[in-house]
């Protein structure tokens, strides 16, 4: 025999149960694809743990302009009241430019210290999102508690799929032995010939002549990665 207390809790439970079995939008489990001969450079794959894109054979080369900090233009343009110039310390301010370029708001690291004002120097990347229309897709700083960059193979990995994706990738890098930060722009892939690629770079220092990720002196780790869209 049911009692008292039993009978005013059933229609609670047939609600309960009516609730349950309605289904959940968004709530479709998540499907891994694996790679096939017609994958394309949108299509998601399954790859430690990860889901990746599939490269493009051929590669990809995003036009991306090579901005210097040195360029006689804007290198004696003060950064703040520090005594720092571009030509000294803007290569930040460099990089941000030549991504700045590519999405098609041409410009110049004085151009962009002149947008950005106080958050030039240091550069706030989150900053240029009002001044410039972008939207942040990522920020890896090696300072965060859960950061990967220590792991070489998903710093690659997470370079090459946002080249293949169409974003370049401003990469900070810091000098180990005397604790100088240096920031670069990776903007393609090239097939090295062996089934992998090489990842193209410009670096706006002075004394760089190199382009290629594998080229980046030794002694140099990664610190940040920031990835923007337009």
């Amino acid at each position: 025999m049911i009692n008292r207390h039993a009978c005013r809790l059933l229609p609670l439970l047939a609600l309960l149960l009516a609730v349950l079995s309605v289904p959940l939008t968004g709530c479709t489990p998540a499907t891994v694809t694996t790679p096939s001969s017609s994958a394309t450079a949108t299509e998601p794959v399954a790859t430690a743990g990860w889901m990746r894109r599939v490269l493009p054979p051929e590669g990809v080369v995003l036009d991306v302009p090579l901005l210097r900090q040195s360029d006689p233009r804007w290198e004696s343009v003060p950064l703040g009241s520090s005594g720092a110039t571009i030509g000294s310390e803007g290569c930040a301010l460099a990089s941000f430019a030549m991504v700045a370029s590519y999405y098609g708001t041409e410009s110049t690291p004085a151009q962009v210290v002149e947008r950005l004002g106080e958050y030039a120097y240091p550069l706030e990347w989150v900053a240029a999102e009002p001044r410039y229309g972008f939207h942040v897709l990522r920020k890896d700083s090696i300072r965060f508690r859960d950061s990967r960059l220590h792991d070489p193979v998903w710093v690659r990995h997470t370079i090459e799929d946002s080249l293949a994706e169409g974003y370049p990738v401003i990469v900070g890098i810091l000098q180990t032995s005397t604790g100088v930060p240096h920031f670069i722009v990776a903007y393609g892939l090239e097939p090295d010939g062996g089934g992998g690629f090489t990842i193209l770079v410009r670096d706006p220092s002075t004394n760089s002549d190199y382009d290629r990720w594998e080229d980046v002196p030794s002694g140099w780790e990664i610190t940040r990665l920031v990835v923007y869209q337009a």
